[in-house]
């Protein structure tokens, strides 16, 4: 080799930048997160490793490190930058200043209510909230209000009952949100039993409660969110909060076919349209 090629060859070997490293930080490791780490090695080159929070970086300053579970990210030590991912809303709200992005795990209430006209075109919807609901998920209620969306508040020491039957009378859909006061194990068999009484099916409010009868929901599958994590990684995107713009799209078809409900031929074709 000639002492030129030698000397170019050398300049860019030592030039070359080195790839910082990607780490998925738990309290405990999990198979969901393993296939979150392999879905995200299909979308980047950039190793990445599942690792066990312990109280400090598993890695370099440098590195890029994604944190799951509010536990994680409240503790993160200060100064290291760090995104939340597979994380409600509510827990990184409480804790954004420990971080510089995340993804949020909730799909958005304007791409449910997309997803409810794409179904049942203008038919009469209504969503049931309590005074709980965080200051951030007031702007996508008030817009939904403003679409035609009848925002029905479930009071302090109410009947969940009477709230229901409030935003049952006069409605074709109910919209479901991701508020614990209203939607959670114990309440959510009388919210669908009432509702389907009346051949009023429910729309979300997560992914989660389509085995329990939902009859349609949008989500993030670990694919969509291994997408979002690669598009991060890239120079100027670390630094987000965002819901994700990759999702999938689930339906029941027990619950369609009880309520005689056509549904798409294809999830694709509806995320497809959802996306325009």
């Amino acid at each position: 080799m000639s002492l030129l090629r030698q000397s170019v060859f050398l300049l860019l070997l030592f030039t070359q930048p080195v790839w910082a490293e990607v780490f998925i930080v738990a309290s405990e490791t999990s198979p969901v997160l393993e296939r979150l780490a392999a879905a995200l090695k299909v979308h980047t080159p950039t190793e990445v490793t599942v690792s066990l929070f312990t109280g400090g970086i598993p890695g370099k300053e440098d590195d890029h490190y994604f944190l799951v579970g509010e536990d994680v990210i409240r503790a993160w030590p200060e100064g290291t930058a760090a995104v939340a991912v597979l994380t409600s809303r509510s827990a990184i709200e409480a804790n954004r200043s420990h971080l510089v992005g995340a993804v949020y795990l909730e799909p958005p209430l304007a791409r449910q209510y997309s997803l409810v006209r794409y179904m049942f075109g203008d038919a009469r919807t209504s969503l049931i909230y309590t005074q709980d609901v965080l200051p951030w998920a007031w702007p996508e209620l008030s817009a939904l209000e403003e679409q035609g969306v009848r925002l029905v508040r479930y009071q302090p020491g109410q009947s969940l009952n009477y709230a229901l039957k409030d935003a049952l009378r006069g409605s074709d859909v109910l919209l479901g949100i991701s508020d614990s006061g209203v939607y959670n194990p114990q309440s959510i068999k009388n919210i669908l039993i009432s509702a389907y009484r009346q051949n009023i099916p429910l729309v979300g409010p997560a992914r989660a409660y389509i085995r329990a009868g939902a009859i349609a929901s949008t989500y993030s599958s670990l694919d969509d969110i291994a997408r979002r994590m690669a598009d991060m990684l890239k120079p100027g995107q670390f630094q987000e909060f965002s819901y994700n713009p990759y999702f999938s799209v689930a339906f029941n078809e027990q619950v369609a076919r009880s309520l005689n409900v056509m549904l798409p031929e294809t999830e694709m074709e509806v995320v497809s349209e959802l996306k325009k």
